[in-house]
């Protein structure tokens, strides 16, 4: 047992107290009775009960003494050490991993500095017998070493020079290219301090921090030399049908004039299939003041408002207006054509997504409907940014075309066959066509014209926030799905159980079809008009036949990206593959290790090649080389009474009420 607080047993003046009260405690005064009679019946009484008195007063005396030993105990914390400080010296050295970490003065980079650090710090541990940990600090931080003795100097040093790379073999530095998530190095670090609470942290680092946690012992690797420009985001955007490009750059460790130019391929092309032309935007002699973001916007025509002041420079690019793109890469270089900075990975950003797949869809109906118009040209504006959506309005009096779209919309009047290259969506089918996988018997009419649907399937896409309960009917197509269909039924009529909204969809082979949602009744007879439903059903069947590849066309190392597919086989390619991957299962989630430029492709049943490239960068914040860092995770956060001693203060407390209860219950007895 140990006291956290010795001073504490200084209570135990209390008994002396207690009996020096005892010792000057004035007798019982002595008095003569008269009567000899009483006189002796009470010495006849005494001499019967004096040893019982004596008896309770000295069990009287030790349970008081007993309590005011308890109440010392207790005020110097007793305590059971069940984890204990280890006499070997220890050290946790984490090493920061962070992209920033990469920035190089004389060819020399901070990381290959850091490791040079520990490699001292480690060698100093193992002469004296310690032990060192060695964790390192990127975005899922983990041990290089474990509590290795000095038997194990030779493998914990050879592992940490290993992480310097080998120039001459053209291995890079095993420094990543992302952000470190310091707060799960800590958290590790503090594994090892719960097994030793004595062992000390050292963080070597390029940042600085404002505090400390207490034992955390912080070494820099930054140089007075350094300094750093980079480009931290651009983006291209559609403004008034041609492109506005906007670039976030910012100069870090010194005030630099520098040269900004936007180079853009393949321009003003209409589809993947033809060249463009090249047009270059410059923005000369930018002046760049020390950790100031700058901003510079290359717009077609600028309006009254858009003047340049201080932070913001706006460049009217006039004649080299452009309204499509193959790629744009943006470069920062100074007067002499170069930037010599100390870190390069910011230099150059690439942008993507400005030529966009056309989606080409047909709508046809005997009786042509101002709603699926309307939705057709909502989904257009609002899928702007991931696809070219060519819309032909069949008249009433014309024939459709059965081939060469990718979405074929049908209502009331179908076609005899139904089109195999592309996603078909058959509304109010008043027959069936040969080959879609159901008859047509009919009409069904209600006598209730407010018949309520219900939902088969509400888990289902397709079916996101659409409420059946709330949809009616009044009439409609009688539709018999074959024994064969492998439709999926979301909505049945409530009455009669007919199906009324079904679909498949399996991208398969050229010749069927494979790709279709049937609405079994006119929006004329419903109110899922009213009830918004319609809208969401539209763009929800959009996004399931033409889901996104990405989301985006730019990721942060390590940033998770999903993948999206058409056609069930997507192929990934880039700088952190060595060969490409092939992926066969939708959502797929991935993260890159390594910035550059990557290229998703997929070909679908009909042929058609899909390709979408994007830029994966490192973190913006990795580009100040001079950056503050934020509070991170006590690794002693659990170095405290509860994690590392057993209180014994419920017991000792115990024992005092139960000899508080004992005093009292003898106190009590005056007259045994």
């Amino acid at each position: 047992m140990s006291l956290l607080i010795p001073l504490g047993l200084l209570g135990l003046l209390g008994v002396v107290g207690l009996i020096i009260i005892y010792i000057i405690k004035p007798n019982f005064q002595q008095k003569i009775i008269s009567s000899t009679y009483v006189w002796k019946l009470s010495l006849k009484y005494r001499k019967r009960r004096l040893s019982t008195n004596k008896l309770r007063n000295i069990i009287l005396i030790i349970c008081q003494i007993l309590i005011l030993v308890s109440c010392a105990v207790i005020l110097s914390q007793p305590v059971l050490v069940i984890k204990a400080q280890e006499d070997k010296s220890e050290r946790i050295i984490v090493i920061d991993s962070s992209s920033s970490m990469r920035a190089s003065v004389d060819g020399e980079t901070r990381f290959e500095r850091a490791v040079d650090k520990a490699v001292v710090l480690a060698n100093e541990t193992f002469d004296s017998l310690g032990i060192v940990s060695i964790i390192i600090a990127d975005d899922v931080p983990n041990y290089l070493v474990r509590r290795a003795g000095s038997d194990a100097r030779t493998s914990a040093v050879n592992s940490l020079i290993e992480l310097k790379g080998d120039f001459a073999e053209n291995i890079d530095i095993s420094c990543s290219y992302g952000s470190a998530d310091v707060d799960a190095a800590m958290t590790l670090a503090s594994e090892v301090v719960e097994e030793n609470p004595g062992a000390a942290v050292i963080f070597i680092t390029d940042k600085t921090y404002d505090a400390l946690p207490d034992g955390v012992t912080l070494v820099s690797v930054r140089s007075d030399f350094e300094w750093n420009a980079g480009i931290l985001n651009a983006t291209a955007e559609l403004y008034e049908g041609f492109y506005k490009v906007t670039v976030e750059l910012a100069c870090y460790g010194r005030d630099s004039a520098l040269d900004l130019t936007v180079t853009v391929n393949n321009a003003n092309i209409d589809s993947v299939v033809t060249e463009g032309k090249e047009i270059v935007l410059t923005e000369n002699g930018l002046r760049c003041p020390d950790g100031v973001i700058q901003t510079v916007v290359f717009k077609y025509e600028l309006t009254t408002d858009e003047v340049s002041d201080g932070n913001v420079v706006y460049h009217e690019i006039g004649a080299n207006k452009f309204y499509s793109y193959g790629s744009i890469c943006v470069t920062l270089t100074d007067s002499t054509g170069s930037l010599a900075d100390s870190y390069s990975l910011d230099d150059v950003f690439w942008i993507y997504g400005g030529t966009k797949e056309r989606i080409k869809v047909q709508y046809a109906s005997s009786l042509p409907n101002p709603f699926f118009q309307v939705m057709l040209n909502v989904i257009r504006d609002n899928f702007a940014n991931d696809f070219d959506v060519a819309i032909t309005f069949v008249k009433p009096n014309e024939s459709p075309e059965l081939s060469g779209f990718d979405y074929y919309i049908f209502e009331h009047k179908m076609p005899d066959e139904l089109p195999t290259d592309g996603a078909v969506f058959l509304v109010d089918p008043e027959t069936a066509p040969k080959n879609a996988g159901f008859k047509v018997n009919g009409v069904v009419k209600y006598s209730d014209i407010n018949t309520p649907l219900s939902s088969v399937a509400d888990d289902d896409p397709l079916m996101a926030n659409l409420i059946p309960n709330d949809l009616t009917v009044s009439s409609i197509e009688n539709i018999v799905l074959s024994d064969s269909s492998d439709y999926k039924v979301l909505m049945r009529s409530s009455v009669d159980d007919k199906p009324v909204l079904f679909y498949k969809n399996e991208p398969g082979k050229l010749g069927f079809v494979n790709q279709i949602i049937v609405l079994g009744f006119s929006v004329h007879y419903s109110n899922i008009v009213m009830k918004n439903d319609f809208p969401l059903l539209m763009m929800h069947a959009f996004e399931m036949f033409f889901p996104a590849t990405v989301s985006k066309n730019a990721f942060n190392v390590y940033e998770s990206v999903e993948i999206n597919s058409r056609t069930g086989e997507a192929v990934v390619s880039g700088p952190s593959m060595e060969k490409p991957l092939t992926v066969k299962e939708f959502p797929y989630k991935i993260k890159f290790e390594i910035p550059g430029a990557y290229s998703i492709k997929e070909e679908t049943y009909t042929g058609k090649n899909i390709s979408q490239e994007l830029f994966v960068r490192t973190p913006a914040e990795e580009s100040n080389l001079f950056a503050v860092g934020e509070n991170f995770t006590d690794p002693y956060k659990n170095k405290d009474k509860i994690e590392f001693y057993k209180d014994l203060l419920f017991y000792i407390a115990l024992a005092l009420v139960a000899l508080l209860f004992i005093e009292w219950w003898l106190q009590s007895r005056d007259n045994m």
